[in-house]
């Protein structure tokens, strides 16, 4: 029985920790036998829908299932080797960013809200038990904690030093302008949210609060329809979450 035992190794992981902001109240509404009780479960079913489809994108993509994932009721862990994509420490944060922001904005159209943070460093997973353990996880799960702040996934900072660039920017950068090369890639826009240059003269309406973060909204806004951030808004208005106004941070047309 001993041989069986597990044995924590560490690696160097990219996780995700992500809480899924008002989930504990959808699943009470789930018991109801009426109309709330019905919408809860279309809710939670898409939550789970939304997960699956995010895993068999990147597999799609990179002909691989290197991407590990663990969700329990409100909480979600997704995670990857930090070279599992062509050896390439910036391209696979990438693919886990853009699994984590497709996640959200499937979540988003439903108006379930998700905040986060992603961090590197030793981490043990063992898929067979589904179990994971390490630094990396207790930080992503701290950023999540006390530093996310509004309802999106934020990067830890310490990544900007670690991968060799000198300000926020030049990661920013470096990530969103890795363009994959598959057909299949449902993701070909900015990864990070880009805060404005003040050089550029765009008006800033709120505070530089976090350096990186998740632009999952990114995909829609290269279309000249913006009708699905608008519905993206109008659900957030109805909510109790505090979010800034990042679409006109970040330069788009206004009413």
């Amino acid at each position: 029985m001993e041989a069986f035992l597990p044995t924590v190794i560490y690696e160097d992981w990219f996780v995700a920790f992500i809480d899924v902001l008002g989930f504990s109240e959808l699943i009470k509404r789930s018991e109801s036998k009426d109309e709330a009780g019905d919408k809860a479960v279309e809710k939670i079913t898409s939550y789970w829908r939304a997960i699956y489809q995010a895993l068999r994108r990147f597999e799609s993509v990179n002909g691989q299932t290197s991407m590990f994932y663990l969700a329990a009721s409100d909480s979600l862990v997704l995670a990857i080797p930090s070279k599992a994509i062509n050896g390439s420490e910036l391209e696979s944060l990438r693919e886990l960013c853009i699994a984590v922001g497709s996640i959200q904005w499937d979540m988003a159209i439903h108006g379930i809200w998700m905040r986060g943070g992603i961090s590197q460093g030793p981490c043990c997973i063992d898929r067979t038990r589904n179990q994971i353990v390490g630094p990396a996880f207790l930080k992503a799960y701290e950023l999540e904690n006390k530093r996310a702040k509004f309802p999106r996934v934020i990067l830890d900072t310490k990544m900007i030093f670690n991968f060799g660039y000198e300000s926020k920017t030049d990661i920013i950068l470096a990530i969103n302008k890795i363009k994959l090369a598959s057909p299949t890639t449902t993701w070909n826009t900015d990864v990070l949210f880009l805060w404005p240059d003040p050089q550029r003269k765009i008006p800033v309406h709120i505070e530089e609060d976090y350096p990186l973060f998740i632009d999952y909204l990114s995909p829609w806004k290269i279309e000249e329809n913006h009708s699905i951030i608008e519905v993206i808004v109008e659900l957030l208005i109805k909510e109790i979450y505090l979010v800034p106004d990042y679409e006109n941070c970040a330069g788009l047309p206004t009413t």
